[in-house]
């Protein structure tokens, strides 16, 4: 949470919105941080309360709040998701008070997942690059203030991420899978440090 707070108006409370919250929903972090409301808005989970966050059922390229009403907008590992990212970046945009922030990060890459080079590689594929964002984010008055570094996920052992993909693999294991779940089982006390993505910090022209 630092590193969002960091970001965000000093004043308290804020008005927060976790877009694509789904299993994420920061709740209980992003109230005690930012005092709140905190609403976390996700295309296929809600509506319901959990851990302090009102999770609502919605898209993020249709959010289900008034004009100026929100401080922060949070999308972390959400963007590539997004059937339309131009338009969820407008209705950021919409929604941000004149002195708030969008924040978006999106990574794969923690080190162990380059023990599976064909899945790290499609997932990949799947990220826009910071380019593309911050093209698409000004096409909604919304300029770039400044850049981060966001951890996305704990340093694991090497034995509890062969209990993560085995549980993930649900079809035939590959050659290539095999090949990975053999060299964490060969130094199953190893400590592969987690991914980090780069967090822009999205700003109305006039704040950035």
């Amino acid at each position: 949470m630092a590193v969002l707070a960091r970001h965000a108006a000093r004043r308290r409370p804020l008005a927060v919105v976790d877009v694509g919250s789904g299993r994420r929903c920061w709740g209980e972090r992003l109230v005690a941080e930012f005092g709140g409301p905190v609403v976390g808005v996700d295309r296929d989970r809600g509506p319901r309360v959990r851990s302090g966050c009102e999770a609502v059922l919605a898209r993020a390229e249709a959010l289900p709040l008034a004009d100026r009403s929100v401080d922060l907008v949070v999308m972390v590992q959400t963007a590539h998701h997004l059937a339309d990212r131009r338009r969820a970046f407008a209705e950021a945009a919409r929604v941000l008070r004149p002195d708030g922030v969008l924040l978006v990060a999106d990574a794969v890459g923690a080190t162990w997942h380059e023990l599976f080079p064909t899945a790290l590689a499609a997932a990949r594929r799947r990220m826009p690059d910071e380019t593309e964002v911050r093209d698409e984010a000004a096409s909604a008055g919304l300029c770039l203030a400044a850049r981060d570094r966001l951890p996305l996920a704990p340093a694991r052992r090497a034995s509890e991420i062969q209990v993560l993909v085995a549980a993930a693999v649900t079809q035939q294991i590959d050659t290539e899978i095999a090949a990975g779940l053999a060299a964490l089982a060969a130094d199953p006390e190893r400590i592969y440090p987690g991914a980090v993505a780069t967090l822009l910090v999205l700003g109305p022209a006039a704040v950035a």
